[in-house]
């Protein structure tokens, strides 16, 4: 029981925290963009040192947006761009901001 009170606590915690970014984008902020991964169409990059070191090919290892949150199941946030969306492109890690998508 403690547990899934916990787990509802970080749910909510998250819907919170994405509810106060469309907030203030709403007001005109605007979060830095430096942050968000440059080169890919996807919401992360890869990981080269753990992924040289690594032994085991199935595993690949991200560096993630730090934007990007994920919310309960089978929901993801975006704190640049103030969404919370069930949508297969979030689920992907795709990048749909437009941002740093120069090489």
């Amino acid at each position: 029981m403690k547990r899934k009170i916990k787990s509802y606590y970080y749910i909510i915690e998250d819907l919170f925290i994405m509810l106060w970014s469309k907030i203030i984008i709403f007001f005109g902020y605007q979060f830095d963009k430096s942050i968000i991964p440059k080169g890919t169409h996807y919401c992360y990059l890869p990981d080269n040192d753990k992924n040289n070191c690594n032994d085991n090919s199935d595993i690949y290892y991200i560096i993630p947006c730090k934007y990007r949150k994920y919310i309960g199941k089978g929901y993801v946030g975006c704190r640049y761009l103030g969404v919370i969306t069930n949508d297969l492109t979030f689920e992907d890690a795709c990048k749909i901001c437009g941002e740093n998508y120069e090489k």
